[in-house]
């Protein structure tokens, strides 16, 4: 399951058609599909993949459409001969979806609808299912 469009990336390019500028619409399918299996494998540490929820989904969509932005931009000023920095903010798409990515991973944005990863080889308990640290003291008693 794609978490964005060809259209939605299109939608980030004005006035630019991608079979026309050097980039084809199966290009742009195939960047969608490599940059979702990279979310999938990120946030896979904390939810189950796919990721079905409707809230949650709108910040995968956006964290797709940043990196295969990214992607195309890149393609863009190869062909055109513009220099990266001269398109302005490319560098600062993909910085903004990994910077989610982490973010999401150290469970400081939460996907509120998707269901936690299950872990079968760590210790299920509540604090465990809700982020709560596990701290011990030395020397203290705790029990």
């Amino acid at each position: 399951m794609a978490y964005c469009t060809n259209s939605d990336v299109q939608a980030e390019f004005k006035k630019l058609n991608f079979d026309s500028s050097g980039i084809t619409s199966a290009e742009v399918d195939e960047f969608i599909s490599q940059e979702d299996a990279y979310i999938d494998g990120v946030i896979s540490q904390k939810y189950d993949v796919p990721v079905t929820g409707t809230e949650s989904l709108k910040i995968l969509k956006t964290i797709s459409i940043h990196l295969v932005a990214y992607r195309v931009k890149a393609i863009l000023a190869v062909k055109t001969g513009i220099e990266a920095t001269d398109q302005g903010g490319e560098n600062s798409l993909k910085a903004m979806a990994d910077a989610k990515l982490t973010q999401i991973v150290e469970g400081k944005l939460r996907l509120r609808d998707a269901d936690l990863a299950n872990s079968y080889d760590g210790v299920k308990s509540f604090a465990v299912s809700n982020d709560i640290d596990h701290i011990f003291d030395r020397g203290v008693d705790q029990w």
